[in-house]
């Protein structure tokens, strides 16, 4: 897999065996999702431009989320202003998110010249970053086996 980072975000392609959530054209979302294990949903809101792609991090410990090295990672077509995608299969363990929505549809974070981002941004528990992203010890939860976590996440 080929991670495409920057400073502040992480964007990727789907891996392994996910398949790209389909938004429906009556609004209606379906899971991206991979089967057994813990589960973990992800509630993306405030999705306010019907363009290009939310690209979705997952991590699994702080050095990865640090070096934005993502566990598991999904895009899709930002074409409904929720966007409900989730992860199966998943080892308990400490989770953290990062997502962000590519509204030109260029493979990458915008950030203006004084690396301020251009475009919506977000990260598990609603965290929020001081002039870069979030800490890990404000974006990570716990997920234990065989249970569903729900992060539902406001895009800023």
């Amino acid at each position: 897999m080929k991670n495409l980072s920057t400073k502040f975000m992480m964007t990727a392609v789907i891996i392994g065996n996910f398949s790209q959530a389909a938004l429906a054209n009556d609004g209606s979302v379906r899971d991206v999702s991979i089967q057994g294990g813990a589960r973990i949903s992800v509630v993306i809101t405030d999705v306010n431009v019907l363009s290009g792609d939310v690209r979705l991090g997952l991590y699994n410990s702080k050095m990865n989320y640090k070096h934005t090295q993502d566990f598991r990672s999904i895009d899709t077509t930002a074409s409904a202003n929720t966007v409900r995608l989730s992860f199966e299969n998943l080892p308990a363990g400490e989770y953290g998110i990062r997502l962000f929505h590519d509204i030109d549809g260029n493979g990458e974070f915008g950030m203006n010249k004084f690396g301020i981002p251009t475009e919506p941004y977000a990260f598990s528990n609603n965290a929020k970053g001081l002039m870069g992203p979030a800490k890990w010890n404000r974006v990570k939860f716990n997920v234990n086996a065989d249970e569903t976590v729900v992060q539902t996440i406001s895009l800023k």
